[in-house]
């Protein structure tokens, strides 16, 4: 005789966030009344940041590059300029939850950096994709090759040097050829 099989033991399973503040109550690690509290005020405040970006867009457009929300410590709307940001951003607002922070490239400086790469790379067959942050002032390519092939390729094709904001990300070596080669 065989015993009847055992039911499955099932541990109560933890509870998933519910809607916009319950995610945001997990990922900052505060209750959910705070969290609710938190996006109402950002919420509040949001028509007085989008009236703050478009005048420094037209007043500033040398010097403002871009704007993001951040959370830690404590959520803040953070603006972004090339030049003296905390004097800059002092003329415009004296609200506290908008802050200065240093930019290095608008976002157009970057899209001229990234030109010339980008047609490099896509006439080479080895671009997977390119992307630009103007609030850090970098930007980012996923090459379809790897960092020997594209060195090969650097040197065939007299490619000048990556500049600083540019990084690449280079596809993995295959474990095994991706043919083989008695079939090649």
């Amino acid at each position: 005789a065989t015993a009847p099989p055992t039911p499955a033991v099932r541990g109560k399973a933890p509870a998933q966030p519910s809607g916009e503040a319950g995610w945001y109550a997990r990922d900052r690690g505060i209750t959910q009344a705070e969290a609710m509290k938190r996006i109402d005020a950002q919420q509040a405040i949001f028509p007085e940041f989008e009236r703050l970006i478009t005048r420094l867009r037209a007043e500033e457009a040398d010097n403002y590059t871009d704007a993001r929300l951040v959370h830690d410590p404590d959520w803040a709307y953070v603006l972004y300029f090339k030049r003296a940001p905390a004097a800059t951003l002092a003329r415009y607002t004296s609200n506290p939850r908008f802050k200065a922070a240093q930019a290095r490239y608008s976002q157009a400086e970057l899209e001229t950096m990234l030109k010339p790469w980008i047609e490099r790379f896509s006439a080479a067959g080895i671009l997977g994709g390119a992307g630009t942050d103007a609030t850090y002032g970098v930007a980012e390519m996923m090459l379809g090759a790897t960092e020997k092939e594209y060195r090969e390729l650097a040197v065939r094709n007299q490619w000048p040097e990556i500049p600083d904001p540019i990084t690449l990300h280079f596809a993995g070596e295959l474990a095994a050829p991706a043919v083989d080669p008695r079939v090649a």
